[in-house]
Order: structure tokens, then sequence, then C-alpha cells
């Protein structure tokens, strides 16, 4: 997985910024050097290794991610309005794509979920359009960032904003991983832009945990989060009828 990659490089960096020889970190583990190297180079830890790993260095899981999401800067962040065509005309496409994006491999996704078209066809017509990579041994490269924006005016808003916004909404929120709070208050220019980059930082800490976690998805049930997060000026409409 293309997730793993990337957080067992930003680990090489960690050990090359502090000066960690191979030699070094397989002795504080307890095991040889060969062994170690070998277990970098298939990408084959265990979660009890890499919290150990993370323990040496003083770091955590949170930081390695972080770390590796710096490194995929260059993948692309809005979608172009033809790939936009292509998954909105079929929704199988649209699924699959989010699913690849949520960071579950092709094993999972037969498992869980049946196609009229088959998966390998769904693969493939995704990778055509340049929003994955087929790699050997049915592994998964996604070409766009997890984060990824739909354009403004663009098919998959048309298609689907409005049913996502009130499937969204109608639940009640009251369960054990659920929250929302409404709240209004009045806001200067100044607090306003303050507010917005502490916005952004939450959201930067969301895609940050969603990529920890996809470490250990195997090791329990894991819920698929959505998170929606909005403000702007506004007064409810009954409130505008006594106004003066």
């Amino acid at each position: 997985m293309e997730q793993a990659y990337r957080l067992i490089e930003a680990l090489k960096q960690i050990l090359k910024s502090r000066e960690i020889t191979y030699r070094e970190m397989a002795r504080l583990l307890g095991m040889s050097e060969a062994n170690l190297k070998r277990l970098f180079s298939k990408r084959a830890f265990s979660l009890a290794q890499l919290d150990k790993i993370c323990e040496i260095l003083e770091t955590d899981f949170y930081e390695l991610a972080k770390r590796a999401r710096e490194k995929t800067k260059d993948v692309q962040q809005v979608l172009t309005i033809a790939q936009e065509k292509a998954l909105a005309e079929e929704p199988q496409l649209f699924v699959c794509f989010y699913l690849i994006l949520a960071g579950w491999d092709v094993q999972y996704i037969e498992t869980k979920y049946h196609f009229s078209t088959k998966l390998i066809s769904l693969l493939l017509r995704l990778e055509k359009l340049e929003l994955i990579q087929v790699l050997p041994k049915n592994r998964i490269k996604p070409l766009v960032s997890p984060n990824v924006r739909w354009n403004i005016r663009g098919p998959l808003k048309d298609k689907y904003e409005k049913n996502i916004k009130t499937e969204f909404l109608d639940g009640t929120f009251l369960g054990k991983m659920e929250k929302l709070r409404f709240l209004s208050g009045s806001l200067n220019e100044g607090s306003l832009r303050l507010f917005s980059e502490k916005v952004d930082r939450l959201i930067g800490e969301f895609i940050d945990l969603t990529q920890v976690s996809s470490l250990d998805k195997r090791q329990g049930a894991h819920e698929n989060i959505w998170f929606l997060l909005a403000f702007r000026p506004w007064s409810l409409s009954i409130m505008s009828r006594y106004k003066k």
C-alpha cells in the first residue's frame, strides 16, 4: 500500500536526521541488522515493532503520519472536470474510488462490496483517469490526496452535494462516535482570519489521524468517519421576517 511506503520513508528520514544507523536501531530492538534491513525493504513491520521504534525515537504514529503527508504535496488536490464527469456518470466507479482513498485494499473491497462490473475493470478505468496506479499483486497507489476537492460547480457537486448534505445532517448525532455543535457569535476580520487558520490546522490533523488509523485497520473494526465543518455569515430565515 502506498501509505505504508510513505510511512516507512518518513521513518527512514527520522533515523537519518538523528544520525541513528540501522546497526544501532537493530541493537536497541534486540534483532540483527540484516533482519531490520529486511523489514524496511519489505515494509513488513508489525504494529508492536513500529510502536517500539517510535518509542526509541521519542515520536509517535501521529508525527510519523505528518512527516509522510509532507511528502505528498505534489499529488493532485482538485479533480479535473473530465475525472469528475466519469465518476458522476457511474456510481460504482465513484464508490470504488473513495474506498481506495479511504485506505482499503483490493481484498477488502472484494470481500465487502459487490459491483455489477468486475473490480479489476473499475480499477483499470480509474487508472486510465489517472486517479490511481494499479501495481503488481493487486496493490493500488492513489494518485490524488485523501482530501482531494471537487470543483465548485463540477459534475460531482451537481450530482451528490445535495444528497450528501441532507443524508449527513439527518442523523441524531447522539452516538458514541458522533458530535454536532451549532454555534453563533460575532467575529471581527482579524478574529475570523485567526479562526480560519485554526480550522485549516484541524482539517490537517483529521487527515493525519486517518493515515495513522490506516496502519492498524486489520487490528479491529474501524468506522468510516465523515467530517463536516462550515462557517459563514448567516441568519436563520425566520429571523429575517422580523428584521428591521
